[in-house]
C-alpha cells in the first residue's frame, strides 16, 4: 500500500469517531481502537517492505492529528495511543536505520517539540529521546535543544507563571543529558542545588549512584527520608537505599 492509503484509513477513523471534530467519551474508545489498528497494520506492511521512513512519517503525522483532535479521553485512550506510537518508534530505531538514520530520526522528533502537540504528549517524545540517541553528537544536539527550550520558558515566565513547572521538567531532562555526557559531577551538583525542589535531591542521588558516589547518594536519600519521614514521598528513597 502507498503511504497515502494508510493516511486515508486513519483519517477515516477520525472522521467516523468524531462529531463536529470532537470525540466524546462514547466515541473515543472506538477512535483509539481504529487508529491503533491502522498503525499496527501499517507497521506490519511497511516493515515487511523495509519502509521504516514511511512508517515513522505516518506515526508522527498521526501523533499530531491525535493531539489536535478534541476528545474526552478520560478512559486512558491517549495513554494507549501513545504506547502504540512509542512501540513503533522503538521498532524504527532498532530495525530501520538503513532506511532512516538515527540522526534523521532525532532531528524529526526534535522538530515535533515546537508546540505542535500538547505538553503531556511532548513528554512522551522527550522520554523516548532521552532513553535513546546516546552518541556524542546526538547528546550535544539534545543539550542545545533543551537549553533553547529553557531560555524560551524563562522569557515567558514573568507573564505566565504557570510555565514554571514546565521549566522544572525541562531542567530535569537537561540534567539527564549532562549525566549521559558524563559531565563533571560538580557541574551537575551546582545546577541541581541552585533550586530547592524536593525532586532535585532525588535526581541528584540517582546520578550520584550512577557515578559510583554511593556515600553521597546515601546521604541525599537519608536527607529526603528525614525531611518527610511519614510521607509516601519517602518510599522511593527507602527503596533506593535498600538497592544500594
Amino acid at each position: 500500500m502507498k503511504l497515502q492509503d494508510y493516511k486515508k484509513f486513519i483519517t477515516a477513523a477520525f472522521v467516523n469517531n468524531t462529531r463536529r471534530g470532537f470525540a466524546d467519551w462514547r466515541d473515543c474508545g472506538g477512535l483509539c481502537m481504529d487508529v491503533i489498528e491502522g498503525l499496527e497494520e501499517a507497521k506490519e506492511g511497511l516493515c515487511a517492505e523495509n519502509r521504516y521512513a514511511n512508517l515513522f512519517d505516518l506515526c508522527n503525522w498521526t501523533y499530531v492529528k491525535w493531539s489536535n483532535t478534541d476528545k474526552d479521553d478520560s478512559n486512558g485512550e491517549t495513554q494507549d495511543f501513545c504506547a502504540c506510537v512509542y512501540d513503533i518508534w522503538e521498532t524504527v530505531y532498532t530495525e530501520g536505520e538503513q532506511s532512516l538514520s538515527h540522526k534523521q530520526m532525532l532531528d524529526i522528533l526534535l522538530e515535533h517539540l515546537d508546540g505542535r502537540v500538547y505538553d503531556y504528549m511532548e513528554d512522551e517524545i522527550y522520554d523516548f529521546i532521552l532513553k535513546h540517541f546516546k552518541s556524542e553528537d546526538e547528546l550535544a544536539k539534545k543539550e542545545q535543544s533543551l537549553l533553547k527550550a529553557m531560555d524560551d520558558l524563562r522569557r515567558q515566565i514573568p507573564e505566565k507563571e504557570i510555565l514554571q513547572y514546565s521549566l522544572h521538567v525541562k531542567e530535569e531532562y537537561y540534567v539527564r543529558v549532562l549525566a549521559d555526557q558524563k559531565r563533571p559531577i560538580q557541574e551537575i551538583r551546582e545546577f541541581l542545588q541552585s533550586g530547592d525542589r524536593y525532586t532535585n535531591k532525588e535526581l541528584l542521588a540517582q546520578i550520584e549512584t550512577e557515578y559510583g558516589n554511593y556515600d553521597e547518594a546515601i546521604r541525599l536519600y537519608r536527607e529526603q527520608i528525614d525531611s518527610r519521614p511519614d510521607s509516601y514521598w519517602s518510599d522511593g528513597p527507602r527503596k533506593a537505599l535498600m538497592e544500594i
